[in-house]
């Protein structure tokens, strides 16, 4: 879900110079500084897997946890040092359990200091040599570095947290947001106090983090909670005034009025839902609800000593941006249920924005109720043809596969290109039976692909690691079996030798 207002355009008579000084400096120090920042954390764990770290810390870290209680995770970490593993590339149990080190402050605390491998170890000093160097790699992480980790505070950390990012889409998002938010809270609040409500929303975001985490040494970046802290300023600002928001949902988007201060509850409830949805996920989203608390009651307090308010600048008309004008006229079209009018505005609107998902989503709702259509199969091939693997887009192509078998007419039109793409699209997001059920199709073909055997070596250790080992070991049987010149039926030959052998 997206709720986003959208009521006016800066004026560039009077532009929103703190909003946009601040979107240049987060895009500076992404583009300057964490350039492949990513890639470092990986080359640590490649590092570490190949030392002898492994062999004595993973040990280390099973007797810990089960000294404290967390016996299954201490059975997962033993059960995989029993196990020959596989290639470290794709070895998401061992990346687990090696950024599980990482990130468990009271554990690295303990590590770092020799509690865990005394010096009595009689590999100590190996260890030690080992461990420097995989830390020496770490530190080359500008995110490690300088974000905030809660178990190894710092101050400045406190601040330079906000203005790092994990990712493009992760800065591209955050920027997004911030110039559609910011430029009406600066323009309300003026630029000093705008400025002094971002980096106060920013560490009352932090702190909450800090507290529910105190424990973690998982290094928290992003501009979120401060741009959480100004939504918060906004809905306070704006309080009862009407204005214009963007939605979405699922397939459904558009725009609604209603009254600023009633986001607030929204925002917050909705970050409490993916708390509860998302339990393990990544993303900080305490951080969000203190950015949005925090931020209002920084707006609160501005308001109460009487500090200059400008609202008025709401008022002038505004020419409607051209692209969210088509967008309106294409939802209400669809309210009415007038689709053959919307759909071409819809289409115009997706050639000017390539593989946009939302539009795409809406696109396919519309063109669904004509499945012998022409419009209604491009739009789902476009669907099942993205690129992208996160697990939003992953589950849209898992969803419209599987509408798209059932709707289709005269029958579905999907070449072994696409068959084999989204193979490996839904054994990326966990799909394994629908992928299944495509490798089985591929199989009867006469001339199977070249890619064929890679992506079944895929759906086998997925199996696996699903803790399906049996289905697992049958995909390796038919792989070594009828690919068996190929590197991937090799490979598999070899991981059924190694799973025959008794543990010791």
């Amino acid at each position: 879900m997206i709720i986003l207002p959208a009521d006016r355009k800066p004026d560039l008579s009077n532009p929103p110079l703190v909003t946009l000084a601040l979107v240049l400096i987060n895009c500076f120090v992404f583009f300057m500084f964490q350039s492949g920042d990513w890639q470092h954390p990986m080359d640590a764990y490649y590092h570490y897997m190949e030392s002898d770290l492994p062999r004595i810390e993973f040990p280390a870290r099973a007797e810990w946890l089960e000294e404290r209680g967390n016996r299954s995770e201490a059975l997962a970490i033993r059960e995989y040092l029993n196990a020959a593993p596989p290639d470290p590339h794709e070895d998401r149990e061992a990346i687990r359990i090696f950024f599980d080190i990482q990130t468990d402050g009271r554990f690295r605390r303990a590590l770092m200091a020799g509690d865990i491998i005394t010096p009595e170890h009689p590999e100590h000093d190996h260890w030690q040599s080992q461990r420097a160097e995989v830390e020496q790699i770490l530190a080359r992480s500008v995110s490690w570095r300088h974000g905030f980790k809660p178990a190894e505070p710092s101050l400045t950390s406190l601040v330079t947290h906000m203005f790092l990012h994990g990712g493009l889409m992760h800065l591209l998002g955050n920027m997004l947001f911030l110039l559609l938010v910011g430029f009406m809270v600066e323009m309300a609040m003026g630029r000093r106090a705008f400025l002094a409500a971002y980096l106060l929303g920013g560490l009352a975001a932090v702190s909450l983090h800090w507290l529910l985490n105190l424990g973690s040494a998982a290094p928290l970046v992003g501009a979120s909670g401060a741009i959480s802290a100004i939504m918060g300023a906004f809905a306070v600002i704006y309080g009862l005034r009407r204005i214009r928001f963007f939605y979405s949902i699922l397939f459904y988007f558009g725009f609604i009025r209603a009254p600023a201060l009633i986001m607030l509850p929204l925002w917050i409830g909705f970050e409490l839902l993916q708390v509860w949805n998302n339990p393990e996920s990544n993303i900080a989203y305490f951080a969000h609800i203190g950015g949005f608390i925090g931020g209002a009651v920084i707006a609160g307090t501005h308001r109460g000593i009487d500090a200059p308010v400008n609202t008025e600048f709401m008022d002038a008309p505004v020419r409607e941006d051209e692209t969210l004008d088509e967008h309106a006229r294409a939802m209400a079209l669809v309210e009415q249920l007038r689709l053959d009018e919307a759909r071409p505005l819809l289409q115009k609107l997706l050639q000017q924005h390539p593989g946009h998902r939302q539009l795409l989503r809406q696109l396919y709702a519309v063109t669904r109720f004509r499945p012998d259509s022409e419009d209604y199969h491009d739009v789902a091939g476009q669907i099942l043809s993205l690129p992208e693997t996160d697990p939003e887009t992953v589950r849209l192509v898992h969803d419209t596969f599987r509408d798209y078998l059932a709707r289709a007419r005269p029958g579905v039109r999907i070449s072994p290109a696409q068959y084999l793409g989204l193979a490996q699209t839904l054994i990326q997001g966990g799909y394994l039976e629908e992928a299944e059920n495509i490798v089985k199709l591929l199989l009867k073909r006469p001339r199977a692909s070249r890619r064929l055997p890679d992506v079944i070596l895929r759906l086998a250790r997925s199996r696996i690691k699903a803790k399906a080992p049996e289905q697992g070991r049958e995909w390796l049987q038919l792989l070594s079996r009828r690919f068996a010149g190929t590197e991937a039926g090799q490979q598999a030959e070899k991981l059924l030798q190694w799973r025959q052998q008794p543990a010791q």
